[in-house]
């Protein structure tokens, strides 16, 4: 009976169910869709949200007080930083994933439904994002 248990314990199911634990531990795995393909790990959706959600406006922000404290910004035109706030505060623009459905092969298919599944979450978060960052440019 142990030698059945231990049998059972190296299939293809537990090597899966091992796998996810110490995926889910570090974080680094991605996690397998019923048909087979991997949907990006939670580490992966956190880094890609931050990234682009609050890296690239913590960089164009100042960069904008920078400008308006110099001569090369006219200062007054609230509208311009409002412009420059949102853009960089946005989520990414769904072209690839256009392209690479248009493509229409497997391969190309899988990646799309993988950066489509990223930008799901961006943009559920780009809500706080876009409004943290035009309140701070009117301000």
């Amino acid at each position: 009976a142990a030698a059945a248990a231990a049998a059972a314990s190296t299939g293809p199911a537990a090597a899966e169910g091992a796998g996810a634990t110490a995926g889910g531990a570090r974080g680094g795995l991605a996690r397998k869709r019923q048909d087979g393909s991997e949907l990006p790990s939670t580490a992966t959706v956190v880094l890609f949200c931050l990234l682009r959600l609050v890296a690239v406006p913590a960089v164009v922000l100042p960069l904008v007080a920078v400008l308006r404290q110099s001569s090369l910004f006219d200062s007054d035109d609230r509208l311009l930083l409002l412009v420059f706030a949102l853009e960089s505060g946005a989520p990414s623009a769904q072209l690839i994933v256009v392209q690479l459905n248009q493509l229409a092969r497997g391969k190309e298919q899988a990646v799309a439904f993988r950066i489509a599944y990223l930008y799901i979450y961006q943009y559920c978060f780009a809500i706080v994002s876009v409004t943290l960052v035009s309140t701070v440019a009117l301000a």
